[in-house]
């Protein structure tokens, strides 16, 4: 397993994304009281659909349990059967479809749309800020970090529009060549000097690298290649067969 940097070396330089993020969601939130229904994700032009999503389990070879409509991540316990060998591709279609049908409501993002284009891929989606810093980020940043480093919010809104345009790919479990070229929260883009400095590339590609590590804790999972190539998602190494939830009492 990787040997993950210090998790708060870098904390400032996150924070500062995050702090920006939530600001300007505050901010476009007051507009959208008297422009409503303005916002949403950026439309990338790529539809979730059943037939997709099936398309995608099948490629995968992949048996998905009913998603739960209620709860938290913390009221059911994951079951993941045995990995197999995979060596596939995905569309933009099949990729989305995946990501948000037969998704549960508490995952960090919805309205989902990824679109994959020769050499990177470009992300769209509502994210939910709960979610976000308290499960995918592991705490390592609070709702308090964020209003200190910026004392003007006193509320964090409940979810953000987001979209990013993104290179780079997983070899042996590790994120490699990550590079950000665009973000943009609730349709306003972000100074590159925020998320494309070495320290805010480093502290991302560490996050991607603990998520990484927690899915094959989870699953058992191996990611030998995952990268983009001519418009389409190429997944190699070994997942699980199936995934089954349980209520936990």
């Amino acid at each position: 397993m990787q040997t993950v940097e210090p998790k708060k070396k870098h904390k400032g330089c996150l924070v500062t994304l995050l702090v920006v993020i939530i600001f300007l969601g505050v901010i476009a939130g007051s507009i959208a009281i008297f422009l409503p229904g303005f916002f949403g994700p950026k439309d990338l032009g790529v539809k979730t659909s059943k037939t997709s999503y099936e398309s995608a389990v099948a490629k995968l070879g992949y048996l998905k349990d009913k998603a739960p409509s209620t709860g938290t991540a913390e009221d059911y316990a994951y079951h993941y059967g045995a990995v197999k060998s995979v060596d596939t591709t995905l569309t933009s279609e099949e990729l989305t479809s995946f990501l948000g049908y037969n998704r549960p409501d508490y995952y960090a993002l919805k309205k989902v749309q990824i679109r994959i284009n020769e050499d990177n891929l470009e992300l769209s989606a509502t994210l939910d800020t709960d979610y976000f810093i308290d499960k995918v980020l592991s705490g390592k940043y609070s709702k308090e970090d964020i209003k200190n480093a910026i004392p003007v919010i006193h509320s964090i809104p409940k979810s953000v529009n987001i979209y990013s345009k993104i290179e780079g790919e997983i070899n042996s479990n590790q994120a490699s060549n990550l590079a950000i070229s665009d973000v943009e929260v609730m349709g306003v883009g972000l100074p590159s000097s925020i998320y494309n400095s070495s320290k805010a590339q480093t502290e991302i590609t560490n996050i991607v690298n603990d998520y990484i590590e927690t899915s094959i804790q989870k699953s058992s999972a191996n990611y030998e290649t995952i990268k983009v190539q001519d418009g389409a998602l190429v997944l190699k190494g070994e997942i699980p067969t199936s995934l089954t939830r349980e209520v936990l009492e």
